[in-house]
């Protein structure tokens, strides 16, 4: 067996694979002086970096190299007569491939392996010195390829930054007057709106840092700096040049080597300025992010340089021990060790805390609640390197601070901010186990905040913030330390990664519930490991299956039920997003078995109470779909032995029916969110019909009345949802003799409906009753062939494409006839069924041959409104109706008196056509309901000519799979078809299609379809060639 080294260099090699392609374009670049050529190499070049923006690490075995090859075709340049001539020389092309690694790897990766001798300095400051006269000519400053003169500034500014680090004395390397004109030329590249201010801005800290230059060079610049900080309080136009010039500040702080006593001399005049500054919320978040860097780095000087010894140490953590660890041994060690560091720390911290760390930590805590995230992000930090040099006392009047930020639950910005903060004192061990119980608790309420803000809310980033809090809780503790709040974070935790809206939450959380098994142990976390193999980060990316699926499998644990239970009930369920009151409601009908007797006698009058509340639509609304899935849900608890009757009290059974008259006596379909409303009673109505709920026949009245109320209403989904609704209620109830309905009860549905259908003027009640007749059963719409061929002849009648709803043509009204024929057939059948007590006609030939007739015309339904093309709507369910209607042939026990080789040849030739059409919507579909019907197996599907021959010519690869096969691509759809072209049969069909492509105003779609037809030309003969003029196809060229 070969060695996994064996493979190593070809993998390590494989992760850059353009590496030889990189290094081809890099010797263009830097040895061909036609600008042209040298721009087109250099826009490839910045392509191939991008690729690894998300992953630039796979750079790294071949960074040296390319960063050496630039480098080393820069400095032959520089110096010489070709910088004269700066945009003619590879030079701009060189430096502007340089920014590029810089901006895929970073400035630091990229720095070291410039060079960095003596000899360069000199060479790259006068280089700088020329690009500061320079300006990008007219026809780069327009291209997106080409060198822009702020990449070669960058570039430069970063080889001097490395140069600074020379560790010769300044007057070796270079005279006093070249230094002064490095940092003159700094100061004026400090006012630049791009990146090449903070590179400048870095490499000028860098070399004021100098031991060499801090003396005279520093404090000559904290003067001019302090006069620019003056200048932008006094008009507050310079911005670009406060910036920088704080850059610069922040960053000498940050890498000088002078003692503090001398940096905090130097500083103390910039004080008073910089707080003046910070007390007026300056507008640019850049500037105030750099304003929380300087009072973190300020603050940190004024305290001794360590790491306070009264601090939480956990002491020795070991993974592999805490999974497998089966006593509190060395729980209790952890916490001995603890007590004696309090101990030994007592009476050793107490010492002067300056009033100027008062004074940073104000600002910086002031941060937490700056509107903008880096700021917070900054500012959380901040706080936890000044506490870790504060004595103990002081760490806790910063807690108390924190945690009056939490005070306030509509200010999400002071919640997101402490909630980071808390992590990062977390993380040093700065959150003593006496504070715990105060933080924790704020903490679990964070991980679900969520504050409504007119159609939407905010709190996403407070949640995925409590989740790092979490995380870093969990890395700093021993298990002896958070064992009374396991039960509390734990709940918490998994209800955010069950529940939460963003995916990213999701995910935040799962991670947090993963450090909580791995290093509080297993036995701590029950069943952590077991939620754990569900529950993972790509499980979790499907909010539905989060829902339906992992929160039933967590839920069979005892632990988690209740909380599951309760936070779907009372949480989720009146969420501001309908979108998640749905699954919530779908989730807790999937968990309502595990416990019945709870959701019985607490949930469903829980339910019931806020259903009819009339202030909280979003309220409402979730409570009637939650008790429509738990009542769907005892569907399926009940069984022959159990009926729902034992499994419901009589108080529950007699309340629910009565509940919709009691919605509608309440008028709760007024107002906003009543449309809501009609399809969530609509649902209730439906789960009441499925599962058997013993209803009287006023009873029965009363909900078909509120079902034809919400048919014909203009929105879809409520017509769809009445519809379904509609199906379940007359299935269930509603009962007829062996000699079909009553009278009443036909006039009372069937003879309404088609009345409706046949007289009204307004589309939206002509759709409804449409969709409607199509879900009625089997006993009421074929008692006689009479009342059939009166629900077939009105819908094929109002199906037609010139088919009008009063003066107009009406798309949807022809789409739900479609559908409603189709669904009837299926419904009826063709062949007489054994019905207990029930007389149902079965369709006849002349009914099913109706059918197909309408379906075939709504394959020719190219109406158009200002909607586009609206027929689309009706050829999309033509085709999967067609499709059904011809498996429903072949499986009846007389196929060939319902199905022939004329229908099949139009049916397959009417798909293909749909499938050489415009529209991506239609193709999709058009593609799988071929698959389908070639695919069908017992029965096969009889009379398709040239079966095999299809099947090879769609044939997409050596494999024949129905989902490989993307129909909405033009590219991909359009050649396939043309291969079915060569079928004579289906010539005329696909052609047809393609035709009507070519003219798409998509001009994609035009395009392939224009190709493939002319590359069929290219390649056919005469005798091919004269086959487009039959039916004038040459005309419509």
């Amino acid at each position: 067996m070969p060695s996994v080294k064996a493979h190593a260099p070809s993998s390590e090699s494989a992760v850059f694979a353009e590496f030889q392609q990189t290094s081809q374009l890099i010797s263009t670049i830097a040895v061909n002086e036609n600008p042209t050529e040298s721009d087109d190499a250099l826009a490839q070049l910045r392509q191939i970096f991008d690729k690894y923006l998300e992953l630039p690490s796979l750079l790294d075995q071949h960074l040296g190299t390319m960063v050496s090859e630039l480098a080393g075709a820069a400095r032959s340049i520089m110096g010489t007569d070709q910088i004269d001539h700066f945009w003619q020389s590879p030079l701009p092309r060189i430096l502007s491939a340089l920014y590029g690694l810089s901006k895929v790897r970073g400035r630091k990766r990229v720095q070291k392996f410039l060079p960095h001798t003596v000899n360069d300095v000199e060479v790259v400051l006068e280089t700088l010195e020329k690009l500061n006269q320079e300006q990008t000519p007219e026809p780069l400053l327009n291209t997106d390829g080409g060198p822009q003169l702020w990449e070669s500034v960058y570039s430069m500014w970063s080889w001097m930054g490395i140069l600074s680090l020379v560790p010769f004395d300044s007057t070796i390397i270079m005279d006093e007057t070249k230094i002064s004109k490095l940092i003159s030329l700094g100061k004026k590249h400090l006012s630049q709106p791009g990146p090449s201010r903070e590179m400048a801005a870095i490499c000028l800290a860098s070399w004021l840092s100098r031991p060499d230059l801090e003396e005279v060079q520093l404090v000559s610049f904290i003067d001019w700096s302090k006069n620019v900080l003056e200048n932008y309080i006094s008009n507050s136009r310079d911005i670009f040049v406060t910036m920088g010039t704080l850059q610069v500040l922040v960053t000498v702080l940050k890498v000088s080597t002078a003692s503090r006593e001398t940096m905090i001399k130097r500083m103390a005049q910039l004080r008073p300025v910089l707080l003046e500054i910070s007390q007026r919320n300056a507008p640019n978040l850049i500037l105030r992010k750099n304003l929380i860097k300087w009072w973190t780095r300020l603050g940190a000087a004024y305290l001794p340089p360590r790491v306070a010894s009264w601090r939480y140490q956990r002491g020795r953590r070991s993974l592999k021990e805490n999974l497998l660890q089966s006593s509190t041994r060395d729980n209790d060690k952890n916490a001995k060790a603890e007590q004696s560091i309090k101990v030994d720390a007592s009476g050793s911290e107490i010492f002067l805390v300056p009033d100027e760390v008062e004074e940073a930590m104000g600002q910086i805590i002031g941060g937490l609640t700056d509107p903008s995230t880096i700021v917070r992000w900054s500012a959380a930090k901040g706080v936890g390197r000044i506490t870790e040099r504060l004595p103990e006392i002081c760490a806790h009047d910063v807690i108390d601070a924190l945690l009056e930020l939490l005070d306030d639950t509509e200010k999400d910005n002071d919640w997101h901010g402490a909630c980071l903060a808390f992590a990062e004192l977390a993380r040093r061990g700065l959150l003593l186990s006496h504070r715990l119980m105060e933080i924790i608790p704020k903490i679990s309420k964070a991980l679900h905040y969520d504050v409504p803000r007119r159609q939407t809310s905010v709190g996403a980033h407070v949640r995925d913030a409590a989740c790092y809090t979490c995380w870093a809780i969990a890395r700093a503790y021993s298990p002896a330390m958070l064992k009374p709040f396991v039960s509390q974070l734990s709940e918490s935790v998994v209800l955010a990664f069950l529940f939460d809206r963003e995916v990213n939450c999701r995910r935040a959380a799962s991670a947090a519930f993963q450090e909580f098994v791995g290093r509080q142990g297993a036995q701590n976390f029950k069943h952590g490991l077991s939620i754990l193999t569900v529950a993972d980060y790509f499980s979790l990316g499907n909010r539905i299956d989060a829902y339906t699926t992992i929160a039933l499998q967590i839920a069979r644990f005892d632990e988690y039920r209740r909380p599951i239970i309760n936070n779907l009930l009372y949480v989720k369920l009146r969420h501001w997003d309908k979108a998640i009151r749905t699954l919530s409601s779908k989730a807790l009908g999937k968990i309502v078995y595990l416990d019945t007797e709870y959701i019985e006698y607490t949930a469903i009058p829980h339910l019931l109470e806020n259903s009819l509340d009339s202030r909280n639509v979003q309220l409402r609304h979730g409570a009637v779909l939650g008790l429509a899935e738990i009542i769907h849900a005892f569907n399926g608890v009940k069984s022959s032995e159990k009926s729902i009757e034992a499994l419901l009290s009589k108080a529950t059974l007699t309340s629910i029916p009565e509940h919709v008259a009691t919605i509608e006596k309440k008028r709760l379909y007024r107002g906003k969110g009543g449309e809501q409303m009609r399809e969530a009673v609509c649902r209730l109505i439906e789960c009441i019909s499925i599962t058997g709920i013993p209803l009287t026949v006023p009873q029965q009245v009363r909900l078909l009345d509120s079902l034809d109320a919400c048919i014909p209403h203009p929105n879809e989904a409520i017509q769809e949802q009445a519809g379904k609704a509609l199906c379940a209620l007359m299935r269930f109830y509603f009962p007829v003799t062996s000699n079909g309905p009553s009278d009443r009860l036909q006039k009372r549905v069937v003879d309404k409906y088609v009345k409706q259908l046949k007289t009204s003027t307004n589309p939206a009640v002509t759709r409804g009753f449409a969709l409607a007749l199509g879900c009625l059963p089997a006993k009421l719409l074929a008692p006689s062939e009479k009342v059939l061929n009166l629900c077939l002849a009105n819908l094929c009648k109002s199906s037609r494409p010139d088919a009008q709803v009063g003066s107009d043509k009406d798309a949807e009204t022809r789409r739900n006839s479609l559908v409603a024929l189709t669904r009837i057939s299926t419904t009826v059948g063709l062949e007489v069924a054994p019905r207990i007590n029930e007389c149902i006609v079965p369709l006849n030939t002349k009914q099913v041959g109706h059918v197909f007739t309408a379906l075939f015309c709504g394959l020719e339904d190219y109406n158009k409104e200002q909607r586009g093309d609206v027929g689309s709507m009706s050829r999309i369910v033509a085709m999967q109706g067609l499709v059904d209607m011809a498996i429903l042939a072949t499986r009846s026990r007389s196929c060939d008196q319902f199905f022939s080789a004329d229908i099949a040849t139009q049916l397959v030739g009417g798909i293909l056509k749909q499938l050489a059409e415009k529209l991506d919507a239609v193709r999709s579909v058009a593609g799988k309901c071929l698959l389908r019907l070639l695919l069908q197996q017992n029965p096969q599907i009889p009379y398709i000519p040239q079966r095999e021959k299809l099947l090879i010519a769609l044939r997409s690869g050596t494999s024949f799979d129905r989902e490989d096969i993307n129909w909405a691509d033009s590219a991909t759809a359009f050649p396939l078809v043309m291969k079915v072209a060569q079928i004579e049969t289906y010539f005329d069909f696909v052609i047809s299609g393609l035709v009507i492509s070519v003219g798409s105003l998509t001009q994609s779609v035009s395009k392939y379809a224009a190709d493939v037809l002319v590359n069929w030309a290219k390649e056919s003969t005469d005798k091919d060639i004269q086959r487009l003029g039959r039916g004038n196809k040459l005309n419509a060229f």
